[in-house]
Order: structure tokens, then sequence, then C-alpha cells
């Protein structure tokens, strides 16, 4: 259990490897039969920008350690929990390139279990440039996961 800043870093690390995990794994759905492009890569490039998000939100606190408290303890071992399944879903696609409807649905479960919503739940602070930061993931989530759920319809 993350207890300490220092461990709240590397929680941050974690996450921001994370999205760029998930941002090779909609670059990949591109390639899918009858899929759009332009949307997989879109969405790709919106996990690029969450890990850039992340990276500033860490540099901040780095920064600024005083400003920061642990709220509740954060396991590791979630976030590597959540890289995992995306690593395997990944080479689930590579070994079957199923069509774009099948990858919506994996990637629905992935969107339904990610940790970005919840990525800065277990810190509370003040300072303007993490929580700008943080909101601004926030936002980019939803928006992000309302076109897939539209994608899907």
């Amino acid at each position: 259990m993350i207890r300490d800043l220092s461990g709240a870093l590397e929680i941050l690390d974690r996450m921001k490897e994370a999205e760029l995990a998930l941002a090779e794994f909609y670059s990949d759905c591109a390639q899918a039969p009858n899929g759009d492009p332009d949307f997989w890569k879109g969405i790709s490039e919106d996990e690029r920008r969450h890990a850039a998000s992340l990276e500033h939100m860490r540099q901040a606190l780095a920064d600024r350690p005083e400003r920061f408290e642990i709220d509740r303890p954060f396991s590791l071992s979630e976030v590597k929990a959540f890289i995992d399944k995306v690593h395997n879903r990944h080479d689930r696609i590579r070994r079957q390139r199923p069509q774009e409807r099948q990858l919506l649905e994996l990637v629905r479960e992935l969107e339904q279990s990610l940790l970005e919503s919840r990525c800065t739940e277990f810190l509370s602070t003040r300072d303007k440039e993490f929580n700008h930061w943080a909101r601004m993931l926030a936002v980019e989530t939803r928006q992000h996961r309302d076109r897939v759920l539209e994608r899907m319809r």
C-alpha cells in the first residue's frame, strides 16, 4: 500500500505507463477489419495526452510535496494489474485480429475498470497546477468514454 509521497510518485509513474500501454493498444485497434482508423488513432492520442497530464501532475507533486497529503492507502498492485490487463488484451487482438465491434467490447471492459478516473483519489491538495491537470484528465476521460460508448451504438 502507498502511504507516503514517494510512493505516490511511483503510482503516478505507473499510471503514465498504463496510459501509454493503452495508447499502443488503441493504435493497433486502428488495423481492425471494417474499422475506422481515425477513431482509434484519436483515442490513442487521447491516452498520450493523459500520460502527459500525469507527468505534469507528477512534477507538481515532486516540486511541492508539502502541499500534498495521502487521503487513503492505494495499492500499486492495482495499477500493475491494470497494466497487465491492457497487455493481455493487446496480445489477444494481435493474435485474433477481431472485428471493430469486438474491439469496442474489449475497450468498454477496459474503460469500465479504468483507474485513471481514480488515480488521484488517494491524494489531496490545494496545488492549483496539480488540480488543473487532474481536472483535465477527468474531463478527457469522460469524453473519451462517451465517444467509445457512442461508437458502440
